[in-house]
């Protein structure tokens, strides 16, 4: 998952109320969009004169990428097609988590409900292929086919930003040519991994990704995952210099975000910093970040954009308030007893999200097994409490 509170639960593998009539017990839909589907597969028909039924299959995908490239469909720069710059890249930017229907394969209509319900909400831009969205247990293929189905369905209607993340350098400057052929306004990448270097090699990690890339670039900070801690420092020169334009921060370390925060102050603020917690964005945001990328913002998109407009007009009382509800949400992580990381989770999430209606199951990519038994009990039980579920609502087999 992409915000600290749930690296904190990898980290143990590793070493308010939602407003009546938007999803009840449920999880009936206030409003669809069919048009970014129907526009979609209008779009599957005009490319491809096959049936659209090898899901995830990679060359299906590949031409879909190559025929985008080539034809230069909806691959006009970001600037182009949203008008803006990177001052644009702020508020809330949930990392999306993706559901599976029973067969393990992207459940559409659910990801559909789901991104249109947190963009209802007034979420600022969407982030996929990061931790939320399992992006280290996706073949290449399913990846595409993500951001195909993404970019259709979002429409323009907030910045896309998506994850490029791999081992190794050429590998995510492969990522990053896809990923723009696809359409998406920014790119995500982390420090390289496996093969671990120095300060040396990650700076020049991503001045290579800039060479390749003119979409705006932000640095992933994830050492939990990746093993090695971005320099604040290195950062805002990388900034200054015009390599990166912002940088998602789910490092857990307050010290380091807080220097940085000072050090781009100075700089003159060149890079857009957006916080990766979920318990600690009131802290963040009084500190200084732009906005924050919450996986928790999956179930209760409307209290974090409430904070973010709270913070905006300095209303700090209404901003603690708010972060005290999503912390207390935020136990459902604490309560899955049968396994860590990955599985307590991103799958407390799905589970929630399953359980709210939102989603159709809460299967995981595997190996991972989705929650079942006593852990969705308690789960269900802390949703109660938060009020994302009513009362009386049964627990969903």
């Amino acid at each position: 998952m992409d915000g600290c509170g749930v690296h904190s639960v990898l980290k143990q593998s590793c070493s308010r109320k939602q407003p009546t009539g938007l999803f009840g017990s449920c999880g009936t839909a206030r409003e669809t969009h069919p048009t970014s589907i129907e526009r979609h597969m209008e779009l599957r028909k005009t490319f491809f004169p096959l049936p659209f039924s090898c899901d995830e299959k990679g060359p299906f995908l590949d031409a879909f990428y190559l025929r985008a490239m080539l034809f230069e469909f909806e691959t006009r720069p970001s600037n182009e097609r949203h008008g803006m710059d990177t001052k644009e890249f702020h508020g809330v930017i949930p990392p999306v988590v993706i559901p599976l229907n029973e067969k393990k394969q992207l459940d559409l209509e659910s990801f559909e409900r789901s991104i249109n319900r947190m963009i209802d909400a007034g979420v600022n831009g969407l982030f996929f292929l990061g931790s939320s969205g399992e992006v280290a247990f996706l073949t290449d293929a399913q990846r595409y086919h993500v951001l195909q189905e993404v970019v259709a369905i979002v429409n323009h209607r907030v910045p896309v930003l998506a994850g490029v993340i791999d081992m190794e350098t050429l590998r995510v400057i492969d990522q990053c040519k896809r990923a723009k052929g696809y359409g998406v306004d920014a790119l995500v990448a982390t420090a390289p991994f496996y093969a671990l270097g120095g300060p040396r090699e990650v700076e020049r990690h991503f001045r290579d990704i800039r060479e390749n890339t003119d979409l705006p670039l932000f640095a992933y900070d994830l050492p939990v995952c990746v093993h090695t801690k971005l320099d604040p420092t290195m950062l805002v020169r990388l900034g200054k210099d015009g390599v990166l334009q912002g940088v998602k921060d789910s490092s857990g370390d307050d010290v380091s975000f807080r220097w940085l925060v000072l050090e781009n102050e100075d700089a003159g603020h060149p890079l857009q910093l957006l916080t990766g917690h979920e318990v600690c964005v009131d802290g963040a945001y009084l500190g200084g970040a732009d906005g924050s990328v919450p996986g928790l913002a999956n179930l209760d998109p409307f209290s974090y954009v409430e904070q973010y407009k709270a913070f905006q007009a300095g209303d700090w009382t209404k901003v603690k308030e708010l972060q005290d509800h999503l912390a207390r949400l935020m136990f459902l992580t604490r309560v899955v007893k049968a396994t860590v990381g990955f599985g307590a989770g991103v799958g407390a999430f799905k589970t929630a999200l399953w359980q709210m209606g939102v989603f159709n199951t809460n299967q995981m990519r595997e190996p991972v097994q989705a929650l079942e038994g006593e852990d969705v009990a308690a789960i269900v039980e802390v949703l109660k409490k938060a009020g994302l579920m009513d009362a009386d609502a049964p627990i969903r087999k």
